[in-house]
């Protein structure tokens, strides 16, 4: 159990935050920024799901106190190399 109660409304205006930073970031910039969450959150392995037109999507889940926590994103990368 927590000491502070998250709301619904209070993720979504996370999630609305994060998506418009990383709307209009460049790819490396959301590699960087996945990576950082990655290791904050101690999440391990990812997995990239690779689509047409240079888009990649990132997924890392892991567990913690039987809470089921998920980083993703969607990497747009118009200059053909992410990395």
């Amino acid at each position: 159990m927590s000491l502070f109660q998250i709301t619904r409304a209070e993720r979504a205006v996370w999630q609305r935050r994060a998506v418009t930073e990383l709307a209009t970031a460049p790819a490396d910039q959301v590699w960087a920024s996945f990576q950082t969450w990655q290791r904050a959150l101690d999440i391990g392995e990812h997995t990239e799901t690779p689509s047409g037109s240079g888009v990649a999507y990132l997924h890392a889940v892991t567990h913690r106190n039987r809470v089921r926590v998920g980083l993703a994103t969607t990497v747009f990368d118009h200059d053909g190399g992410h990395r």
